[in-house]
């Protein structure tokens, strides 16, 4: 669709609307993230950069933007509330996805549904198998063996008789 002599904007083929969470970082302003919310978006699409100028409502922080930096970032179309996991804690080598769950001190396998993925967070959501609060295994303890006993460090300090 051609409208004001370029594309139409769009995120994941979703229309960014006011309103939307916006994240980015500049540069010249190393290691510190910014947040603020859409304002508008200019409805057409740079010919040569393929880039899409976005309106953004930055509340007061403790050190000033210069104005003509170039800024990179995200815009979130939707959020909800859902576990996530670290991409790397699912094991998709099987015919279904499965976590390593610790449920009484015993490595379970646990088959599970995959929602949305984001692929810069690396984070993936988890609509069905586990539920909050449970212990998931990740980085080098994935290598454990399920069936294997596994006591937390810390545990028996926290009260617990």
């Amino acid at each position: 669709m051609r409208r004001g002599g370029g594309e139409e904007p769009a995120v994941g083929r979703a229309k960014v609307g006011g309103g939307a969470a916006v994240e980015w970082s500049v540069g010249g302003y190393e290691k510190r993230t910014f947040a603020g919310r859409s304002v508008g978006i200019k409805p057409s699409v740079g010919a040569a950069t393929r880039q899409v100028r976005l309106y953004v409502s930055i509340p007061k922080s403790g050190q000033p933007l210069v104005a003509g930096l170039f800024a990179e970032g995200r815009v979130a179309k939707d959020s909800k509330t859902a576990i996530a996991l670290p991409a790397s804690a699912v094991d998709e080598r099987g015919t279904s996805p499965t976590v390593l769950r610790l449920r009484a001190s015993k490595v379970e396998r646990v088959p599970v549904q995959l929602g949305v993925r984001d692929e810069l967070a690396e984070r993936v959501e988890i609509r069905s198998g586990i539920q909050a609060g449970d212990t998931i295994l990740v980085g080098t303890a994935q290598s454990v063996s399920e069936g294997a006993t596994v006591r937390l460090v810390g545990e028996e300090t926290s009260g617990k008789q």
